[in-house]
């Protein structure tokens, strides 16, 4: 996933800016980018059963940044679910899946 957008970004002519975010107490998004000055948290699983724990990550880091974007959820299942707490979900076999990281 993370390569896959690395790609996107490298091929728009952009310089990547991805990170990983660990606070003190262990809690943690697998991936950060930062673009066009705000930063977009993705949570990457790869259960095809959604779960609200999920969403733990990005909801923690959207208190702590309150600047930033809604973020997404990035699993193995059913791209049609509406957002979670305004967060979006993926499913990376769906086309366009990265446009809902990179917008």
């Amino acid at each position: 996933m993370i390569l896959e957008i690395l790609k996107r970004l490298l091929n728009r002519g952009e310089t990547p800016d991805l990170f990983f975010y660990r606070d003190k107490n262990g809690r943690e998004v697998d991936l950060i980018v930062n673009r066009h000055g705000a930063a977009t948290p993705v949570e990457i699983k790869s259960a095809a059963t959604f779960s609200t724990s999920f969403a733990d990550g990005v909801l923690f880091f959207r208190s702590t940044f309150p600047n930033c974007r809604p973020g997404v959820v990035v699993y193995n299942g059913d791209d049609a679910l509406p957002p979670y707490k305004d967060v979006a979900l993926a499913n990376p076999l769906s086309p366009g899946w990265k446009d809902k990281i990179l917008t």
